[in-house]
């Protein structure tokens, strides 16, 4: 009786290498306890020589001579092909023993992939069941591995279930007629490497193909430094650096940026090495035509098991950013200065009134701090007479009614004066249309204000004093063309006398209009020369004898014989204007000065001084003190009634004021009420030696 095989005891050992066969040398066996569970399980009982030697750990096999223990034997094969059948139903591969020829001999199904192809099953030819091009592949790693008796190893794709599936085929020799393949899906890994590799393409791609920029991959390693595992081909058209040369040497790319810029750099990498932490730079580059190139870098290190540190990172071309930043910091800074110094009052206001910014001009209108105006609403301090207005204005503004409003309004300053002013405001909306704030400007019309009743004095002035003289005029001359005086010639010329002395009059009005308007305007040059000063005085006494005369005032003049550098009949003119009034508002018997006198510059000798000053005294009746500053401005006199009782126009000493000044002088007055008043003038001196001439 020969020994059963069932009697065999199997030893499974899970290892990946085993020892050759006496019977076939085909080396070592990357076949594991799968095989050897395989055999033992699916072979159903078949366990052959060959196979038992094939197994790695080697299959112990001993014969029970005691018929007392063979149905212990053959309990302890069944417990084991049941365990066997159960670790071999576990396996995810599919196991197929298979005839050198291609037909199936034994089949254990795949579990973590689908194997229902058509026809397979065992008996079947695998040219039956596989496509022509793995089945090929089959046959032919089954003939190299029954011929070399090494593992042959292949991957193929197939169509299963209109899926397309990866696997890799493991052939090992069985004996000289039969081979072992193990089959392994190798789909989601392939799936995994497809999706790396596009990944990887496309990031390779997003890099060579970034129009001002690049990506890279640097790698700290412990014991070789810094290197650049990737950069893509836009590091050469940015920094003008080929990615070979930076992947060669990583220093290639400190030789186009700035020592500052790379020792901060190099102080952020190394705390990046440390606590990982990305980095965030902005650096300058010098390209090949000598100009700065603003880039900005970011990148996110990981550690990796191996001790290396990577850092996956990007670098764009930003110059344009940094040119668009400067022009911006530029604009505001023009804005900022132009809010701050601007002549007028700015603000920014906000849709319910509260000031948001205002300007140095808009404080000192108002007599508040810029920080006690942020507290308050324009409510706060406009007058409330014009309060009802200003919001109106605003609630038009905010329902888009109109644009921009203007109006005349009164503000109330800190120190409770009121101030009319001149608003011009206009809404500032966001992109979606939502008000932000609105734009007010504030011009101070206090001074317009008071040309315009100076313009309307005028006006009345203007008006009287051409009235007048071209009644009497036209009176005068109407009666003389009636007649009546045809025969009495010495009342005909009084009638003459009247008419030429309202036409001097007019034409004075008009002389001292135009010249006050050629001074002020600059269209006139005063050509300055060489003066005496007694001549000049002379020339203005002369000019005024007669009107002294007339009214019965006596001329006294103290005379300077020195010398002055300017226009002699704007001087001249200056006198007699001054003169013209002393007389006119002196009394009767009364005396006029006319004195000129050196003024000292600090020393007590007259060498030093450096200025002529001329008084004309009266003995008028004064002017008071709130006046004496006034009576230089266009159409003021002390009393309206002047004009029209002494003939004047308010405009003289407003002539003499500007003459002054163009010479480089000063104008003033002193005067005391009831007893006279004193004007005064100085003029720079032409001194052309230590002496006075």
């Amino acid at each position: 009786m020969g020994i059963p095989t069932y009697l065999y005891w199997l030893w499974l050992v899970p290892t990946f290498d085993g020892s050759a066969s006496d019977d076939w040398p085909i080396g070592p066996v990357l076949v594991g306890w799968s095989v050897a569970v395989f055999l033992a399980g699916v072979g159903g009982g078949r366990i052959s020589r060959l196979g038992s030697r094939l197994l790695p750990g080697g299959v112990g096999v001993s014969q029970l001579s005691l018929e007392g223990k063979r149905q212990q034997a053959e309990e302890a094969l069944k417990q084991s092909e049941i365990l066997n059948r159960a670790i071999l139903a576990a396996l995810p591969d599919l196991i197929v023993r298979m005839h050198r020829d291609g037909t199936y001999l034994d089949i254990k199904p795949a579990t973590s992939f689908p194997t229902d192809l058509p026809n397979f099953r065992v008996g079947e030819n695998i040219q039956n069941v596989l496509p022509p091009k793995p089945a090929q592949q089959y046959l032919t790693a089954a003939a190299t591995a029954l011929k070399t008796g090494e593992i042959q190893i292949f991957e193929f794709p197939l169509m299963v279930r209109d899926q397309q599936i990866w696997q890799e085929a493991r052939v090992l020799p069985l004996n000289p007629d039969e081979v072992l393949m193990i089959v392994r899906d190798l789909t989601q890994r392939k799936q995994a490497e497809e999706a790396l590799k596009e990944r990887e393409a496309m990031l390779r791609a997003i890099g060579d193909n970034l129009p001002k920029g690049y990506i890279y991959q640097r790698v700290y390693e412990p014991g070789k430094g810094f290197y650049y595992a990737y950069v893509s081909a836009g590091i050469e058209r940015l920094l003008g650096l080929k990615p070979e040369a930076v992947l060669t040497n990583a220093q290639v790319t400190r030789t186009v940026g700035f020592a500052e810029d790379l020792a901060i750099a190099d102080r952020a990498v190394q705390e990046s090495l440390k606590n990982l932490s990305p980095i965030e730079l902005q650096m300058r580059n010098c390209t090949a035509q000598g100009e700065i190139q603003w880039s900005s870098i970011r990148s996110l290190p990981r550690r990796l098991a191996d001790g290396r540190t990577v850092w996956d990172g990007v670098e764009v071309d930003i110059t344009d950013l940094k040119r668009i930043e400067a022009a911006l910091r530029a604009s505001e800074e023009q804005f900022r200065r132009a809010f701050d110094h601007a002549p007028i009052g700015i603000s920014l206001v906000s849709p319910t009134g509260r000031f948001l910014k205002v300007n140095a001009c808009y404080c000192e209108l108002l007599g508040y701090s810029e920080a006690e105006l942020l507290k308050l609403h324009f409510q706060d301090i406009t007058d409330p007479a014009d309060r009802e207005a200003d919001l109106e204005g605003l609630r038009q503004l905010l329902t888009g009614e109109i644009q921009s409003f203007q109006m005349r309004k009164r503000y109330i300053t800190k120190q409770g004066a009121i101030v009319p002013v001149y608003l011009n405001a206009a809404l500032v909306r966001d992109e979606n249309g939502q008000p932000l704030y609105s734009v007010g400007h504030i011009q101070d019309i206090r001074d317009r204000l008071k040309v315009d009743r100076m313009k309307d004095e005028f006006i009345s002035v203007v008006s009287h004093e051409l009235r007048t003289p071209l009644t009497s005029i036209r009176g005068a001359l109407g009666i003389l063309e009636t007649g009546v005086f045809d025969h009495k010639p010495e009342q005909a010329r009084h009638m003459l006398h009247i008419a030429i002395n309202n036409s001097n009059r007019l034409v004075r009005l008009v002389d001292d209009i135009l010249c006050l308007e050629r001074l002020a305007s600059g269209k006139v040059d005063l050509v300055m020369e060489p003066c005496q000063v007694d001549e000049l005085m002379q020339q203005a006494i002369d000019s005024v004898q007669t009107l002294a005369d007339e009214a019965g005032i006596t001329l006294s003049m103290t005379p300077l014989m020195t010398q002055l550098w300017a226009a002699p009949d704007a001087i001249v003119q200056t006198l007699t204007n001054l003169l013209g009034n002393a007389i006119k508002f002196s009394m009767m018997g009364g005396t006029v000065w006319l004195v000129a006198e050196w003024i000292e510059s600090g020393a007590a000798q007259e060498d030093s001084a450096q200025w002529v000053r001329f008084t004309v005294k009266d003995q008028g009746r004064g002017i008071p003190t709130d006046k004496l500053e006034i009576v230089f401005e266009q159409f003021q006199q002390v009393d309206v009634s002047d004009s029209r009782k002494k003939g004047g126009t308010g405009l003289g000493l407003t002539i003499c004021k500007r003459i002054v000044q163009q010479h480089g002088g000063q104008i003033w007055a002193e005067s005391r009420l009831g007893e006279g008043s004193e004007f005064y003038f100085t003029l720079p001196v032409v001194r052309t030696s230590n002496k006075k001439p």
